[in-house]
């Protein structure tokens, strides 16, 4: 939804003037060419209207995507580092939704390294009779259960 411009600080003075002389919140609208909800915001919440809510989420946001990019932490521990007062979910979808980033799942165990495959192939040489054969589905079993 587009926003209007921020109250001025004579604005918000008009308002509470107004206020005290018991106006209606729509009357103040009309007397300040306002909306009857920006004024009705501003009379509940006096000090939340200024708060820059967007700018203080972009710095948030900024931070998050600098320490995901390391790598080195999962969605979780991202969350309880930063204290940053959103849900790991959250987290998630704003990696996932960042272009030069590619979010991905880390996994929970260490990824297999050339010289395990090799090990297993020869394993497989050495006991098996269909050698690679063997090792191939020892592998495409290992794919399996990974997912």
């Amino acid at each position: 939804m587009p926003r209007g411009k921020l109250l001025s600080d004579l604005e918000k003075g008009e308002i509470v003037a107004m206020k005290r002389e018991c106006m209606s919140i729509p009357e103040i609208a009309r007397t300040l060419s306002r909306s009857p909800r920006a004024v009705q915001n501003f009379c509940k919440h006096p000090k939340r209207v200024d708060a820059q809510k967007g700018a203080r989420n972009a710095s948030k946001k900024r931070l998050l995507l600098r320490d995901a990019s390391k790598g080195e932490k999962s969605c979780k521990e991202l969350k309880l580092c930063l204290d940053i007062g959103i849900g790991v979910r959250r987290i998630q979808q704003i990696l996932r939704a960042t272009p030069h980033q590619k979010y991905k799942k880390m996994l929970k165990r260490p990824q297999m390294l050339e010289r395990h495959k090799v090990s297993r192939l020869e394993w497989s040489k050495k006991y098996c009779r269909e050698g690679v054969r063997i090792g191939a589905r020892l592998f495409s079993q290992m794919r399996k259960n990974s997912t």
